[in-house]
This record gives structure tokens, sequence and C-alpha cells, in this order.
């Protein structure tokens, strides 16, 4: 067995042990202890063997942690909810619990109880677990009540409070950072990139109160903000205000732990069932005294009033490749600039024609449908003849979030042109991108594509057109057909070592994201908006041979599996640096650099609306948030 560097993290308040290659996650002998299977990493009786609460003395007894845990990843949750109703969960939890009294027990402190909860992570890969447990962690007894909640804002004074988490009686140390393997509550948009730490203290009394310090000691600047709360900087003004208030007698208060509020959403979401004590180990107990609300009827909504009007059965959504065409029925309507309205009715375009299905050969999840909208070819825009508006969509009937302004719109502007010499030695000889003639992106070989824009490992630009191929200089416009005109940008200066230049689409793929928490955009599934557009693999030329696996795509340039998160805000949005090896650059709508974040330095910015961000291979501008 192999140990990873990052298999065990430990701190005097929060240890964190991973494991990998796990062939079935339900499974407690493979998680206990190593007796069989080929596991990566650190088992769970191993790490609470290795870190006891506290050691053996003259006068004292070895005791070790019963509070753990336990975070599987986010799919095997759902999937063993839906298809086995809890199952699996129910019986993993009531083996720790087992094998815990019966190998631990004698260890116990002489007021100490086990207690495990078993979290979904939508970050953990297949086949990973993670074992959290430490003086920070506090699972809570079943009927006890919290005694405080945890609010947290940015210093800006335009962000509204957002609860962290809850702090029960018997949870003395609480731990607030942005890792969510080193803490007891995560915050969504920590601003200090070290390994800085908000620290909680209850301290039992009549009445309690809660201390607040950081850790390790003056890594941070802590003062009062004179309205009961704190604000926590550090040395470069990069702030966040955190403030501690008593839990209501009575009412329901909800606050999940991160990561069980997108599993229990997309799970509780779809199926429009109730949400049990098992679940929601926060709030269950206050909820469970108050008398059942009764919501009012919800008004019906336009589809454009939708946030995720269709999502795939994991509670995802995943645009297609050449999605930018497939409207699935809905008419072609424009937008005024990066508004996120309808345009007036004389200015909408009839949809183009959708080009035939892919065939069975694409990824599995390239035929998801998705709610798009797409900004017409300016070419055409002004000689079209009106259509009539799109029908009113039905009421919904599930229990899917509903939001209470419009949504904000994510847009895929562009596709950046990477430098495919970085990638030379791998084999890589050509990136070459087809369109149609109304500028959706369609794989290569569709029968509807008229002109192809390749990229070779030599730096060099081409447009091709059948028996035609030119070189292509960075700005300019290029013109394959009458009806197609793509304008090319060159890329600044920061960008030069990673990019050529950019290609502004003429269909612009429009994704709607909601306003109560950050999403993660990226690649593939572990992302909430994976876009796709570059999943074709038989776009990379391979020592000049095209490919015909299902192997790598141009979505694996420069593009991590979660590469940056948003959150729309009250006036802009916020942007997040997830990627640990690869940038993101801000630009003007016009292709002027404003910023670069890069991983480790500066991984956190407030965008204003308008504004272009390119991550990997894509260019995305952000919609008003009005």
């Amino acid at each position: 067995m192999t140990t990873q560097p990052d298999a065990l993290l430990a701190s005097d308040y929060v240890v964190c042990a991973a494991l990998r290659k796990v062939a079935d996650v339900f499974n407690v002998e493979l998680l206990w202890e190593r007796v069989r299977g080929g596991q990566d990493g650190v088992f769970l009786m191993d790490a609470l063997k290795r870190h006891p609460r506290s050691p053996r003395a003259r006068q004292r007894k070895e005791t070790r942690y019963s509070h753990v845990v336990v975070r599987i990843p986010e799919r095997d949750y759902i999937q063993d909810d839906r298809l086995e109703d809890g199952l699996g969960r129910r019986t993993l939890l009531q083996e720790f619990h087992r094998l815990h009294a019966q190998e631990l027990g004698r260890y116990l402190a002489d007021d100490a109880a086990i207690r495990y909860r078993l979290e979904p992570d939508p970050v953990l890969r297949p086949g990973e677990v993670h074992f959290l447990f430490g003086r920070a962690i506090h699972i809570p007894a079943e009927g006890e009540r919290p005694q405080f909640r945890i609010q947290a804002a940015a210093v800006d004074g335009q962000s509204d409070w957002r609860d962290i988490g809850l702090i029960y009686p018997g949870q003395r140390l609480t731990l607030l950072n942005g890792d969510r393997r080193t803490s007891s509550y995560t915050v969504v948009g920590w601003p200090f990139p070290g390994s800085e730490s908000i620290l909680l203290i209850l301290r039992p009394g009549n009445p309690a109160v809660v201390d607040v310090g950081v850790e390790p000691p003056g890594g941070l600047d802590l003062s009062e903000d004179g309205e009961g709360g704190h604000v926590v900087r550090d040395r470069r003004g990069r702030g966040l205000r955190v403030r501690v208030l008593d839990c209501p007698a009575e009412g329901v208060l909800t606050v999940m732990s991160p990561g069980h509020d997108r599993a229990m959403a997309s799970s509780a979401a779809s199926l429009a069932s109730p949400i049990t004590a098992e679940r929601l180990p926060f709030e269950a107990e206050i909820a469970q005294d108050m008398p059942p609300v009764v919501p009012e009827p919800e008004p019906p909504m336009d589809s454009l009033d939708e946030t995720y009007p269709r999502i795939d059965h994991w509670g995802r959504r995943e645009p297609m490749l050449g999605t930018g065409l497939d409207l699935d029925g809905l008419p072609l309507v424009g937008l005024d600039a990066l508004s996120g309205q309808p345009p007036a009715p004389e200015q909408v375009t009839p949809q183009p024609t959708v080009p035939a299905p892919f065939p069975p050969s694409l990824p599995p999840n390239a035929g998801v449908p998705v709610e798009a909208e797409l900004l017409p070819p300016t070419a055409s825009a002004a000689s079209a003849a009106p259509a009539p508006p799109a029908p009113r969509a039905e009421p919904l009937e599930q229990g899917t979030w509903v939001p209470s302004r419009p949504a904000a719109y994510l847009y895929v502007m562009g596709i950046a042109l990477q430098r495919l010499s970085t990638y030379a030695t791998a084999g890589i000889s050509d990136w070459r991108l087809s369109f149609n003639r109304v500028g959706g992106v369609v794989h290569d070989g569709h029968p509807d594509a008229v002109a192809w824009l390749r990229v070779d490992n030599a730096d060099r630009v081409f447009g091709e057109i059948v028996g035609s191929s030119e070189p292509l200089a960075l700005p300019g416009m290029w013109r394959p057909v009458a009806e197609l005109e793509l304008e090319l940008f060159a890329a600044p200066g920061a960008m030069a070592a990673h990019y050529l230049g950019w290609m502004r689409l003429p269909t612009s793929l429009r994704l709607p994201v909601p306003r109560e928490r950050a999403v993660s955009f990226g690649r593939g599934a572990e992302a909430d908006i994976a876009p796709r557009l570059l999943a074709d693999p038989r776009s990379l030329r391979w020592d000049g041979t095209r490919a015909r696996s299902m192997g790598i795509s141009a979505e694996y340039l420069g593009l991590s599996r979660r590469h940056l998160r948003l959150q729309v805000r009250s006036e802009d949005w916020w942007v997040q640096l997830e990627s640990q090896n690869m940038p993101v650059y801000r630009l003007t709508m016009t292709g002027e650099l404003v910023d670069v974040l890069n991983p480790g330095v500066n991984t956190v910015a407030t965008a204003k609306p308008g504004e272009l961000l390119v991550a990997g291979g894509y260019v995305l501008a952000l919609g008003e948030v009005v």
C-alpha cells in the first residue's frame, strides 16, 4: 500500500485522513483497517491510533476521539439514497459504531459517546473517502439544540450575512477557514490564501459566551466592528466579517454543512421528498418540534425565469457539444449586450436549422438537453423576420430551487486559442474547431461543418474551408463563407505564455447561475457548470492523425475539473480560482487585461458585469446581476 503526501492532514484542532481506490465506499471492511484490497492512504483506525485525544501519562490514561465525520463521493451518497433508500449509509454507520466500541471502547473518556456522521462530498473522486475528527469536530446528540449560530460577510458592506454553521453546548472549539479538510465549517469565499483560521471558543457560564480568536496567534488582525461582530484582516488588506448570534428559542434555523446542501438539493429536489433528521444533522432537532408550515402555491414561471429547468439524474446540468445549435424546440432569442433579458419582439430571429443528433460514439453526457439561448449572428440579425414568442412554460411540479429574482447568467462568449507547442511533447500536432454556417460549434466530421479553425503545434492559426487553407493573423477577421464571420483577438502580454489569442463565437451560450450559493466551473461531473463545447476528442490530431478513441479532448487543455468558483452578489460577481496549476485571466469586453488570478498568490477577485474570464479553452462573460 502506498501513502500519498496529503493522505493525513493533522493539526491541534482537526485531523483529516484520506483513503483512495476504495472499491465500495459502503463496505466498512475496506475503510476501518488494512485487511484486504488495494486502497491507498490511511485507514480510520490507524488514524485514530496515530492521533489520540490525550496521550498516555503517569496521571491519566490515553483517550481517543469518538466523534468522526465520514465523507464519501456525492454520487455514491445520492445513488444509495435513491436506489436503496439510504440502506448502505445506515448500515455503514452501524458498523462503524460497532467496530469503534469493540476496538477502541477502552480508550473513551468518561463522558464521551461514540458518534458518526456520513456526509456527501462533491469534490471527492470515485473511490475516495475522508475521515475528519479532532477537538474542533463535534457531532450533536439526538435532540441536542444549538446554542449559537455563526455568520460571515465580506468587508465591503455590500454582501449580506450568510450562515456558516451552528455551535452546540458540547462544542467547545470551532475552527473556520477555506479548507474543507482542516475546518469545522468551510467558509465559502474565504479571502486568505495562507493557512490562517478563525477559532471560536465556547465559554460555559450563565450566560455562555463565545470568544473569537485567530489561529495561529498573530496570523491575522482581529478587531471589533462596532456592531457586535468582528473584522478579520491580513497584511494585504483582505478581510472577512464574522459574528456569533444566539440561536432563537423558536423557529427553524437552516444551516447545512458544505456538501450536504449540494447532495440533498439534487436528491430531495428531484424526488420532492421531505428532509429527515439523518440527512441534516444541524437543524433537524430544531425543526422537529415546530408546527408544519404550509407554503403558498408557487406562481407559474416563464422559461426564462428558470434557473435550472433541466437537470440530469445527478442534479447537474452538462451542456452538450454543439449545444449552440440544438435548441430543443425553443426559438433563437437575442440578448441585449449581456443583460440576461430577452430583446423586444421585433428583434427575435428565427431558429436556425438544427443539425442531426450526434452518433453514439460521442461521450454519453453529450446528449443531455439543456436550456441555452444564443446570440444570433450579427450578419443576419437585421434582415431576419420576427418569430412568434416562446410559449409560456407550465408550472413546475418538482421541488427544484425557484429564484425570487431572475437568474443571473454566465455566457460562453469565445474560445481561447492555446499554444499547442506546450503540448507538442505529448504528441498533439493540431487542434481543429468545426463550425456550421451560423457559427455553431459542431463535432469533427459533422455533415453541416463548412469551416474549420486550426491551431498547430508551431503555434500557427489557419482558416480552412473545403479544398483551401490560409494562415490567419491575430487580431483580425475571417469570413470563410458569406453567412459566417469570425472575429479574432490577440492575447495580452500577460497571457502570451499560454495563449495565442481568442475568438469570439458568433453564437454565445447562455448559462443560468443561481444567486444563493457559489457554483464551480470546470470540466466533467465534478463541476456545477461544464459546457463541454470542446469535448470532442476527434478535434485533436495526434502526430497528424485524427483521434478515433474517446480519450483526451481539448477540454483537458488548461482546464481543471473544478477550475474556478463564481457567486452572484448584489452588484458584482465574486470569483475564486480553484485550479492548482492554471491561472484565470480577467479581461475587458474588448480584450484588454484587467487582472490575473494565480494559484496560491492571488486567488480571489471581485468582477463587474461585462468582464471576461479566460479559463482553459473558454472565454466567459459575466452577465448583469440586477
